[in-house]
């Protein structure tokens, strides 16, 4: 598994697992949230892409 693919699993596990999301919105915000905190426990930078 590359890094992206070991971050995924983690966020899927441990932040995301057993919450029921409303619409995609909710989904997305979630994924926000639970990235931003797996950097402040690791103390590292999250950046986010916007792709057109």
């Amino acid at each position: 598994m590359n890094r992206m693919e070991d971050r995924w699993l983690h966020l899927k596990r441990d932040k995301l697992r057993g919450r029921v999301f409303q619409d995609e919105y909710d989904w997305v915000e979630g994924i926000i949230e639970g990235m931003e905190h797996r950097g402040e426990q690791g103390n590292f930078e999250v950046e986010r892409f916007i792709f057109n």
